[in-house]
């Protein structure tokens, strides 16, 4: 799917920025939540409202701050 065509699919929830990952996966940057559609405006009340939601393929939802981390080396912290 393009990024547009997944960006339509969430419109509904807010306003933000979509990046892509990698060719199958993207993530979102939400600068607004829409109350309407999650009343307490909240990152993780957003992420149970849509992994409810059955016409949405959501294969991993987190946080920023629980999202899985990669590093690449650990060479800078020999310097």
């Amino acid at each position: 799917m393009s990024a547009e065509t997944v960006a339509n699919m969430f419109i509904d929830y807010g306003d933000f920025y979509v990046y892509k990952d990698t060719d199958y996966s993207c993530f979102f940057e939400f600068f607004y939540i829409d109350g309407n559609q999650v009343p307490d405006k909240t990152p993780e009340s957003f992420i149970k409202v849509v992994m409810e939601n059955k016409k949405l393929r959501v294969v991993y939802g987190c946080t920023h701050q629980n999202a899985p981390r990669f590093t690449a080396h650990n060479r800078i912290d020999d310097l």
